[in-house]
């Protein structure tokens, strides 16, 4: 007696078309890990923009009650005095502001970025604000003090930097860095 002939199944068929949709099924089959992967990322991202923007908040607003500790005849006034991180992701740019005696600093958050850009300066940034200080003599000779200001990861520690296009300098944008740019008002 002898035996039928089986047919191949499509496991041992090594036909082209065999092949490539055995590659297609192996793809599709990584595409829920790609995926977690994605989403992961994005919500790293933005939680670090919400830091970002949480921590240049703290340090304005650090700069001014330590120095409202200090004085005796006037008050620095700071504008929101709460932050809510996650309105970043809401508003295309996000205003704070340093008032002292109509001597004023602005920080500007623009909208969070899709990822890691390194477009607008050499180290890769999640987030990009700008600093404008000015008084009412600067205004009347059209001069409006400004920086960038990038939110840096990688290469070390996490950071704000600062960043001035006329004279090409950078640095951390620390708190010396915030009271400079007050100092530059008087």
């Amino acid at each position: 007696m002898q035996w039928p002939k089986l047919r191949k199944s499509r496991e041992t068929d090594n036909s082209p078309l065999a092949k490539r949709l055995r590659r297609l099924a192996d793809k599709l089959d990584e595409l829920p890990a790609k995926d977690a992967l994605r989403v992961r990322q994005a919500r790293e991202l933005e939680d670090q923009q919400r830091k970002a923007a949480l921590d240049l908040h703290q340090k304005c607003r650090s700069l001014v009650t330590t120095l409202n500790g200090m004085l005796e005849r006037m008050i620095l006034q700071y504008a929101p005095e709460s932050f809510d991180p996650d309105r970043i992701f809401a508003v295309s740019e996000t205003l704070f502001q340093i008032n002292a005696n109509g001597r004023l600093i602005q920080v500007v958050i623009h909208s969070p970025e899709n990822g890691p850009s390194t477009e607008h300066f050499y180290i890769p940034y999640v987030l990009k604000a700008s600093i404008r200080w000015f008084n009412q003599d600067l205004l009347d000779r059209d001069q409006v003090q400004e920086n960038h200001l990038f939110y840096c990861v990688g290469r070390g520690a996490s950071g704000w930097r600062y960043f001035d296009p006329r004279s090409r300098r950078d640095g951390p944008a620390d708190d010396e860095f915030f009271a400079d740019a007050l100092e530059q008002l008087l």
